[in-house]
């Protein structure tokens, strides 16, 4: 087995996007299982989206909380 060969093929990106069949993330699961490297590469990759998705959320909830205040503030013109 070729472990670069796998880890390089993409799969494991598509594993942590969602977009495998069953049968397909059975296979990496099982892979894993089989092979540390790959686990851990796996691993790598849904902490690195992890990150990325709640870097985003944090700059969304703040742009959603000026709004917010924006509004709340033009229908209140007493409100400083």
């Amino acid at each position: 087995m070729n472990i670069d060969a796998f880890i390089e093929s993409g799969i494991l990106q598509d594993y942590c996007l969602g977009v495998l069949s069953a049968q397909e993330m059975k296979h990496v699961e099982q892979m894993c299982t089989q092979y540390p490297p790959i686990a851990q590469q796996l691993q790598q990759l849904q902490t690195g989206l992890e990150n990325y998705a709640a870097s985003k959320t944090s700059h969304r909830k703040e742009v959603l909380k000026k709004q917010i205040w924006n509004a709340i503030n033009k229908k209140d013109p007493n409100h400083s």
